[in-house]
């Protein structure tokens, strides 16, 4: 269970963006906000010093490489990504690696703050219009008879391994999950990605998503 208040880091050189997360998040007093700049050996000290609940990481270089340190150094912290357009590419690597938000940047600090609550209730959260981008990527008209005969054909195993991908696992933590072997679960994986003939567990994801064989309970799209 998350402990309250949650304590955020934020990743950022931007003062306008420290000042308004720490005064709208003061009237709430369900978070505190620790801030650092994006310096590699202040955000090791940061992170081992008191694993944050939630890093919000601002648009700075090697966005993705900082994300990835900082799961590695904390792997129950939740990233959220903030971005400065809908940029495709850059979305689908970031719910790769294991990233649990990705949001305009030019949200309304409200928007950005109820986007952690939801993250910190440990759903997955991204900005309209990247969702969007995702469900027309990934299911074009000519496409959608062919991943539907694809999702009728899952067993109730590939299935239970869709939804922990969908919240996130990796091979190894599935196998531990659902007491298999990682080979096994590599055999599964593959066989769900050929079935609905998809190239990637991200796109498989999406494609469960828009075809209703995943729950959106647990995926949260904020609007600006």
């Amino acid at each position: 269970m998350m402990r309250e208040p949650i304590a955020i880091l934020l990743v950022t050189t931007d003062n306008p963006l420290i000042y308004s997360f720490k005064s709208v998040l003061a009237r709430c007093r369900k978070a505190q906000v620790a801030t650092v700049i994006p310096d590699n050996r202040r955000i090791t000290e940061s992170v081992t010093r008191l694993p944050p609940d939630i890093v919000v990481i601002d648009t700075i270089p090697s966005q993705l490489d900082i994300a990835g340190q900082i799961k590695n150094l904390s792997p129950a912290s939740k990233v959220i990504l903030l971005t400065q357009g809908v940029d495709f590419i850059s979305a689908l690597q970031s719910f790769t690696v294991g990233v649990r938000g990705y949001l305009l940047r030019s949200a309304p600090i409200e928007n950005i703050v109820a986007a952690i609550q939801a993250v910190a209730a440990d759903k997955i959260v991204t900005d309209i219009d990247i969702a969007m981008s995702f469900a027309k990527r990934y299911c074009p008209p000519s496409t959608r008879n062919k991943q539907a005969e694809g999702r009728e054909c899952l067993t109730r195993r590939e299935l239970e391994i869709l939804h922990l991908i969908a919240d996130g696992y990796r091979d190894r933590q599935i196998a531990t999950e659902l007491r298999l072997s990682v080979r096994t679960v590599k055999s599964h994986v593959a066989g769900v990605m050929s079935k609905m003939r998809v190239h990637s567990r991200s796109e498989a994801v999406f494609v469960a998503i828009r075809q209703k064989l995943i729950s959106v309970d647990g995926i949260v799209s904020h609007s600006t």
